[in-house]
């Protein structure tokens, strides 16, 4: 595990500072999302492409691949759900959970985009372990992410915060 965690955020370290200290505040959303994708499919492609190597590894794959739903959060169960309907395999299905933790990370972190490249990495770092054992947490913790976003705003919308609150509880 300690050699993913180590590749990992080599890769995302240096794809964030590179071209990274560049990125002022008034970029464009498109320009933000081309500097970070590397990154961000990189974690992503590490933690689908992960075998056996996870405390709850053999559990969610047991769990998707005979679609139990169970006793899980609605959410988690439409995700699924909706991985089902197209057919999509079981590292496809880590691919996504990665996505949506990592992706609203990233939407999060550009609220402050001088400092984008140094927080990402940190991020990738410190959560990565935990990302993949605790992949139904960190699903959740993506909607408190995005939560975080809208307190954040100008604009404080209260609704988008508690929308957004429900969807991480369940």
């Amino acid at each position: 595990i300690m050699f993913y965690l180590i590749f990992c955020f080599i890769i995302v370290f240096f794809f964030s500072f590179w071209r990274g200290h560049r990125i002022s505040e008034n970029c464009s959303g498109i320009q933000y999302t081309l500097h970070f994708i590397i990154p961000l499919l990189c974690v992503c492609v590490i933690l689908g492409g992960r075998y056996g190597w996870a405390t709850d590894y053999l559990h969610y794959m047991l769990t998707y691949q005979f679609d139990d739903d169970g006793y899980y959060e609605p959410l988690f169960q439409k995700i699924n759900s909706v991985l089902h309907i197209f057919k999509a395999p079981f590292p496809v299905a880590f691919f996504v959970y990665a996505l949506i933790c990592y992706g609203s990370a990233l939407v999060l972190f550009k609220q402050f985009p001088k400092v984008t490249y140094l927080i990402f990495p940190c991020f990738v770092c410190l959560y990565f372990y935990d990302s993949s054992n605790l992949v139904r947490f960190s699903i959740g913790m993506a909607f408190i992410m995005l939560s975080i976003k809208y307190m954040m705003g100008e604009k404080t919308n209260l609704k988008f915060f508690i929308f957004f609150s429900i969807c991480a509880i369940l």
